[in-house]
């Protein structure tokens, strides 16, 4: 018994001196970093500013210890984890230092900026918490029930070659979508048949997506070089097709689940693994350098150039060669800027309920930074901002909306692994973290996503039913 008091007592107190060990690192960068703001900020901003950078450091806390800590899918949670900390704590510290970096927020004043920031934190904090509490209650009340998270449907290996053919053809299908039919290409709008157009556009992106990496995973179960091979041109071909219409998303997920793929999947022999580590590295390098000119590359497509014409305006474009690419990937990551903006727009962006579910609020939104009525690239206020304008200053509402996401967030997890089955497990722990970001980056819209996940998981239903071998 004094054993067991001892070793409880003991993990209390290790716990309780992480928390503070946090903390107060976190009030040191405050310290360092507040003070080229102290001359704007009055003395309540500071302090509340200070205290509400605290409590989403508690909060962020509380999510690795009991969250991330005991979770057995590691990989989804981790992801949601340092996407959190990425696009707010480090962005909470680049606003106080020097927020001219981030894009969103240079249209805005420096007491602008300052003015919205502790309201920005304290309901990021709330925000984070609710998506938090299901994680932490499911865990409490049903510890049992991540073992039925996913339970397989089927057991077996993939019939390689019909596999392929099928992908290989759904690669020149949406190739004759983006260039013959110019569905889904950033920046164009289309006309044409809104139930059949938009059932190919989502086919061709996330669905299509899921079931090359499919391909691609049992591909490397077989051993089999030339299996290997060919599967993994499909899906480097999908991300190149994607990046010659100027979208970088699938090039960013690919890169992910190879990461995934080589560094948690102990099947994959070493001469392989560390082939497919030479590959993520150089096809990181290209991305990395490549990165800062693609915006540009849109441009000149929508300005009627083609081709080489194109890529060679974009690398020549003065803006795009003076500008720095680890800044222009920081101000992809939709974060706490998104909300200080969405914030200084509250009496102008007034959003209900039901813009959590439709498009109206993300063309509002857009509107607004851009500056461009009816602007077709959209730009995300993340669901955080949505839920703060929703909210109206209201941090139990903020809580309840953010709980109500974080279920749907599960519910479409739950669907995503119970559908890919437990021997695509892995590859759905990566499938499952794309499309939480994904949301998260939006601007409500939820009925959107949920059409999107519908046309993914009939699509790997079907893909599964005539390819897979040994069903149960």
């Amino acid at each position: 018994m004094t054993k067991s008091y001892i070793s409880v007592r003991g993990d209390f107190l290790f716990f309780i001196t992480k928390v503070l060990a946090i903390n107060v690192f976190i009030s040191l960068i405050l310290i360092l970093f507040l003070h080229k703001s102290l001359n704007v900020m009055s003395s309540y901003s500071v302090v509340v500013s200070f205290i509400s950078l605290l409590i989403l450091i508690i909060t962020l806390t509380l999510f690795y210890i009991f969250i991330l800590n005991r979770s057995e899918n590691k990989i989804l949670i981790g992801t949601l984890f340092g996407y959190v900390v990425l696009a707010y704590l480090v962005k909470i510290i680049i606003v106080l230092y020097d927020y001219d970096q981030l894009k969103n927020l240079r249209s805005l004043t420096e007491s602008q900026v300052l003015k919205y920031l502790p309201e920005s934190i304290y309901v990021t904090a709330v925000f984070i918490l609710g998506l938090c509490t299901p994680l932490i209650l499911m865990q409490l009340i049903s510890p049992k029930a991540k073992k039925h998270y996913i339970e397989p449907y089927s057991s077996s290996n993939l019939r390689i070659l019909p596999a392929l053919t099928f992908c290989f053809f759904a690669i020149i299908f949406k190739m004759f979508i983006h260039y013959k039919l110019l569905l889904g290409i950033p920046g164009v709008e289309t006309s044409g048949p809104p139930v059949i157009g938009g059932l190919m556009t989502y086919f061709v992106r996330l669905s299509l997506f899921t079931l090359i990496n499919i391909l691609f995973y049992y591909s490397l179960k077989t051993y089999k070089p030339s299996y290997i091979f060919f599967s993994f041109l499909i899906c480097m071909a999908f991300a190149l097709i994607d990046l010659s219409i100027a979208s970088k998303y699938s090039f960013v997920y690919q890169l992910y689940l190879l990461f995934i793929l080589i560094f948690f999947n102990s099947d994959i022999p070493k001469r392989v693994s560390r082939a497919l580590m030479v590959v993520l590295t150089v096809l990181s390098a290209i991305f990395i350098f490549i990165y800062k000119y693609i915006n540009y590359y849109r441009f000149a497509l929508l300005s009627g150039e083609i081709g080489w014409n194109a890529i060679y305006t974009a690398l020549s474009n003065p803006k795009a060669v003076e500008s720095s690419v680890w800044i222009e990937i920081l101000n992809r990551i939709a974060g706490i800027e998104n909300l200080i903006f969405a914030l200084s727009y509250q009496t102008k962006l007034a959003p209900d309920i039901i813009s959590l579910f439709n498009s109206s609020f993300a063309s509002a939104f857009t509107e607004a930074v851009t500056g461009i009525s009816g602007a077709i690239n959209a730009v995300g206020a993340t669901q955080i901002g949505v839920v703060a304008l929703i909210a109206e200053g209201s941090l139990i509402s903020v809580f309840g909306l953010s709980v109500m996401i974080s279920v749907i967030l599960m519910c479409f997890s739950f669907l995503i692994f119970k559908v890919l089955g437990n021997n695509l497990n892995l590859l759905a722990s990566g499938i499952a973290s794309i499309f939480c970001i994904y949301i998260l980056f939006g601007s409500g819209n939820l009925i959107f996503y949920v059409k999107e996940i519908f046309v993914m998981l009939i699509s790997v239903k079907m893909f599964l039913f005539f390819f897979l071998k040994n069903q149960k």
